[in-house]
């Protein structure tokens, strides 16, 4: 079976379902993969909480950055990186070239993610500054719009990443001009202790 053959990465998820015996118990296999699932929010909430965030508050303290500034910067940066990282990946997977394939796995993480967020992250219950959650779909509808375009046309152009990165620019800046009334947020340490 071409399913059990040894592949690279920490988990070969086909072979543990259809070379295991897995594929006969249908609702084991299910419950497995969802704990599976359970288990890695887990460790990445337990990350983020105990190292990420009082990190990313310790510098926007020292920064003096307002949380909307620090969250448009900081936070993006240190969320998104591996976010670009694995992109990168998912483009090189196939060897040096790069396929249809490839490129559709790298922008199915990011969409994934923003549809992720916007509709089950946003589905909680949370008070939103109007100003700010109307600039937040504004700047990501376009910047969807401008890979959707690229897509649409087949060839990424230098001056469509030079927008891109504008765009981005614009964002903070429009960001840091409307956070300029807004209170400066301090946090007990002790908040993210967990346990």
């Amino acid at each position: 079976r071409t399913e059990c053959q040894p592949r690279s990465g920490l988990l070969h998820y086909t072979a543990i379902y259809y070379c295991s015996g897995l594929q006969q118990c249908d609702p084991l296999a299910a419950l497995l993969t969802l704990a599976w699932i359970a288990f890695l929010f887990f460790i990445m909430f337990t990350a983020s909480d105990r190292f990420f965030c009082p990190s990313l508050e310790l510098l926007s303290q020292m920064l003096r950055l307002s949380p909307a500034v620090a969250g448009a910067t900081l936070l993006a940066f240190g969320n998104g990186a591996p976010d670009v990282f694995s992109q990168i990946a998912a483009i090189h997977s196939g060897g040096a070239e790069v396929t249809t394939s490839s490129v559709s796995m790298a922008l199915s993480e990011p969409m994934g993610t923003g549809l992720f967020v916007g509709n089950v992250v946003l589905g909680l219950t949370v008070s939103l500054d109007r100003a700010a959650f109307i600039k937040d779909v504004l700047f990501y509808l376009a910047a969807v719009s401008g890979v959707l375009a690229a897509m649409l046309w087949g060839h990424i152009y230098l001056w469509q990443c030079l927008l891109l990165l504008g765009g981005y620019v614009s964002y903070v800046a429009l960001t840091v001009w409307l956070s300029r009334e807004q209170e400066r947020v301090k946090l007990d340490p002790l908040y993210h202790e967990v346990g």
